[in-house]
């Protein structure tokens, strides 16, 4: 009996420190994704925007040209409003024509704008959420008080080094506690 209790007892040490993990796994990327939530929903909304008003203007084209401006699997075709909201993600996301084609000049270069302005979207959202991963990694965690004490001022070759711009090494020195680093001058 004491075996089967050490052997239970130390399975639930080891489930224990695993949802222990687990927890610490997931509180991190969560606060990650909390930083970069609206990042994300403004690059989503935007996307989203592109895609309607091109596919209004697709529309709008279509319907008051004199033939076709596509092109269909059956052959030349006027578009509705959902197929036009359909080459307009298909033209936004890049992923290449396939059952509609433009067939006028004008709708080609139109296409082109369109693609342009994925580009730049894509740039920039993706500065966007890197921008903020990167701000979120530089943050102090948020469990540390505000109150708490600040690193130590490390002070090589008698001259002290300080995070607070414009004090003198005087006044650094009163600013916050000064540490010697290990194998450093004046040791």
């Amino acid at each position: 009996m004491a075996a089967i209790a050490l052997i239970s007892a130390i399975a639930v040490a080891d489930v224990v420190r695993l949802l222990v993990d687990i927890a610490v796994i997931f509180r991190a990327v969560t606060l990650r994704l909390s930083r970069l939530a609206v990042p994300i929903a403004a690059f989503s909304s935007l996307w989203a925007l592109l895609v309607v008003i091109f596919g209004c203007v697709y529309r709008i084209a279509d319907g008051l040209s004199a033939g076709p401006l596509f092109h269909g699997p059956a052959g030349p075709a006027r578009l509705g409003f959902s197929d036009a909201l359909h080459f307009s993600v298909v033209t936004l996301s890049s992923v290449g024509y396939g059952d509609i084609q433009p067939v006028d000049d004008g709708i080609r270069v139109l296409a082109s704008i369109e693609m342009l302005f994925a580009q730049l979207l894509l740039l920039f959202g993706f500065y966007e959420i890197m921008r903020g991963s990167r701000a979120g990694a530089m943050d102090p965690p948020r469990e540390v008080p505000r109150d708490a004490p600040r690193e130590p001022v490390l002070e090589t070759g008698g001259a002290s080094r300080s995070s607070h711009h414009g004090l003198g090494a005087g006044e650094a020195g009163q600013a916050a506690p000064q540490a010697r680093r290990p194998g450093g001058a004046g040791e």
